[in-house]
């Protein structure tokens, strides 16, 4: 079992002020290098126990070499370092200030013209990053992060993060063959829940479920269990017209609902790219 630290705790040139919460792959923590606030990441899973521990490091390394290397890197937090410490992997970022997207839509946060601007926001990130041939794999409202910013009209600055789990689309994944690719009830696409390799495309679907939460309030799939939501993605596409109903948000938005829709496709091939998506929620 990996140590979790506590305030005060040393960990590399990090000092731990807090934990700030604990999940199935590792514990986060708020820390300090010398007076600059970091988020701290200890790593669970992967452990060095694993076979692809040590191509995990290097695949993570890659990955985020790529980012800050690109237009991709003003779409997510800064990396600052990535080390081994007690035998468990570290990941040190940039902290940042504000909540995530999951918030703002169980608070009702944001103007209708505000929400459309993180959506634009959120699929030209993914077309950056897939420019580089980086695929997140594991969006959802949860990992949109939204950053305070009274000078520009959205309110806020978006950001995609956490790419734990991101995968590279010129390499197998580490853990190919080993466990399956890490997807979130009521946003993992078809590949997903197939059993298939996520791609490009796969994030762009999700991307999809997004916007439509943003822009509509609903989302075409929402279920209790993995499971039920399984059934009901692959059981084919839905009527977003039928869905959507009626109302200001709807008639405001209706004009997108085509490309939502070929976005939601089963078959990745047919859907568009996230700079085609994009190029439409810009009206071009």
């Amino acid at each position: 079992m990996a140590r979790r630290y506590k305030q005060d705790d040393q960990v590399g040139a990090f000092r731990v002020a807090h934990v700030l919460g604990q999940g199935s792959h590792g514990t986060f923590y708020r820390a300090h290098e010398g007076d600059v606030p970091v988020f701290l990441k200890g790593y669970n899973s992967p452990s060095p126990r694993v076979a692809w521990y040590r191509a995990f490091l290097e695949h993570q390394q890659t990955i985020w070499e790529r980012i800050a290397a690109s237009p991709a890197a003003r779409f997510t937090y800064r990396a600052i370092a990535f080390f081994e410490h007690e035998r468990q992997y570290f990941q040190a970022v940039e902290h940042l200030e504000g909540l995530d997207v999951e918030a703002a839509l169980e608070q009702g946060l944001g103007s209708p013209s505000a929400r459309l601007i993180w959506t634009r926001v959120l699929t030209a990130g993914l077309a950056a990053f897939h420019d580089v041939g980086v695929v997140h794999c594991d969006l959802k409202p949860a990992n949109l992060h939204l950053t305070p910013d009274p000078t520009i009209h959205a309110g806020h600055v978006l950001r995609i993060i956490d790419f734990d789990w991101a995968v590279r689309t010129d390499a197998p994944a580490p853990w190919h063959g080993s466990k399956d690719y890490v997807g979130t009830t009521n946003y993992a696409s078809p590949e997903h829940l197939r059993g298939e390799v996520p791609g490009a495309a796969s994030d762009v679907f999700t991307a999809a479920l997004i916007v439509t939460e943003l822009l509509l309030g609903i989302h075409p799939y929402r279920r209790e269990t993995m499971g039920e939501y399984r059934d009901a993605v692959l059981a084919g596409a839905v009527d977003l017209n039928a869905i959507a109903g009626s109302g200001p948000m709807v008639e405001r938005w209706r004009h997108y609902l085509p490309t939502l829709t070929a976005t939601l496709d089963l078959d990745p091939t047919r859907r568009p790219s996230a700079r085609e998506l994009n190029d439409v929620l810009n009206g071009r």
